[in-house]
């Protein structure tokens, strides 16, 4: 969803009350905007205390204070910990994201995290990253089911940083990684290097590109923030808070933030992680598709509860899936994900498979028949879609039995 402005129309209307004038006559002369409300009645536009949260038999407006720019990404929780459709998030291309009561019509907390060239903890005003003011631009949002994470017996497992496993495990907790842990985050983002079948070459593999150019290209070194404002700071308002963590995705990083029910001080001080991931897509790209790098924000993001897995693409032409971790049991369990796959495969890239395009379109959906297959869970159907109507098409599965990442994609 975008907007120009920071104002969410939350529309609730029973069929009953819905009456043929809200379409509007196509022959009409009239500014198209806004259509949806010109047969209305004037009450079913007015913000009505009476009839919000419930019944919701009219047309209510929210506007979300603490954002002040466009909104691409709005999300309920559906994952049974709000039951009332009480709580949203938010985020916009300024980099604020927001967690808001919708019964009370205030913002909750404000967020301000991911890398960035010079971390200002929650203000981006002096930032040099690349891209100005919408560096750290919001995309994508979205609650996560407590119930979609694979319990892990490591925590090299759970961030999917076996190059450091020994440094991760030493100590039972992602603390242990002096290197990794800064700020309040758990940087994951070197298990880039563990990804199989994918590489930081365009084309070619981590080995191919080390031979012929003595490296791997990596992006730009930026340090993590993660900034928090509390605006309501009522403990009535915190135990209502829904139990589940979310992701924020933004230009270029992808965020796990835990469960928010205690105060900010609380959360800081129990050293539960932000666990953070950046620029997970990083690519060098031939001199003949550069211009794909204009392309270069993950806005394109979905789950698949069932599997435990979140897809996170960039019109840049890849996509990262991510599966979703814990370690630990409640109520000492830390949540987490880690990178299993890229795709378009570096094979693909090699034949000519892959698109010399912008990618425009992410989908997924199970695949029919598969549904009660003994020994596995129903296999979900990834679709790629690209400016010249190429479409690339993945087979997601698992074992019933697995414990983490994601069963080999097939094409």
């Amino acid at each position: 969803m975008a907007t120009s402005s920071p104002i969410i129309q939350a529309l609730f209307t029973q069929p009953s009350n819905v009456g043929k004038n809200q379409i509007k006559n196509s022959s009409s002369d009239e500014p198209e905007y806004p259509v949806e409300l010109e047969g209305l009645p004037s009450d079913a536009i007015e913000d009505d205390p009476q009839d919000f949260p419930a019944p919701r038999s009219k047309t209510n407006w929210i506007t979300l204070d603490g954002l002040s720019e466009n909104i691409p990404s709005v999300a309920f929780c559906n994952t049974g910990d709000d039951p009332t459709g009480r709580y949203i998030l938010a985020t916009d291309i300024g980099g604020t994201s927001c967690l808001f009561d919708v019964h009370q019509r205030r913002a909750v907390r404000l967020f301000r995290t991911g890398f960035c060239c010079d971390r200002v903890a929650a203000e981006f005003s002096s930032c040099s990253c690349e891209g100005g003011p919408y560096a750290h631009s919001g995309w994508g949002v979205m609650w996560l089911d407590r119930r979609s994470f694979r319990r892990t017996k490591t925590w090299s497992e759970a961030g999917g940083m076996f190059c450091n496993a020994a440094l991760a495990d030493q100590a039972g907790s992602p603390l242990s990684m002096i290197h990794h842990y800064k700020h309040g985050i758990w940087d994951i983002s070197d298990s880039r290097l563990e990804v199989r079948k994918s590489s930081a070459w365009y084309g070619m593999t981590s080995e191919e590109g080390i031979d012929r150019y003595g490296q791997l290209p990596l992006p730009g070194v930026k340090r993590p923030f993660h900034g928090i404002v509390d605006k309501d700071t009522s403990n009535e308002t915190r135990a209502a808070l829904p139990a589940s963590p979310f992701l924020l995705i933004s230009k270029e990083d992808v965020m796990l933030l835990q469960p928010q029910r205690g105060a900010v001080s609380e959360l800081q001080e129990s050293h539960t992680p932000v666990v953070g991931f950046h620029n997970p897509l990083y690519q060098h790209l031939p001199h003949g598709l550069y211009l794909l790098e204009k392309y270069d924000r993950m806005n394109m993001c979905v789950q698949v509860p069932e599997l435990g897995v979140v897809i996170a693409a960039s019109g840049k032409g890849r996509a990262a899936i991510f599966s979703l971790t814990q370690k630990g049991v409640a109520p000492d369990v830390t949540y987490a994900f880690r990178l299993d796959h890229i795709v378009p495969f570096t094979a693909q890239e090699t034949a000519r498979k892959r698109p010399w395009t912008a990618l425009v379109g992410v989908a997924v959906g199970p695949v029919q028949g598969t549904l009660g297959q003994q020994g596995r869970a129903r296999k979900w159907r990834l679709l790629l879609m690209y400016v010249d109507h190429s479409v690339l098409s993945y087979e997601l599965g698992r074992p019933a039995d697995s414990a983490i990442g994601v069963q080999a994609l097939i094409v």
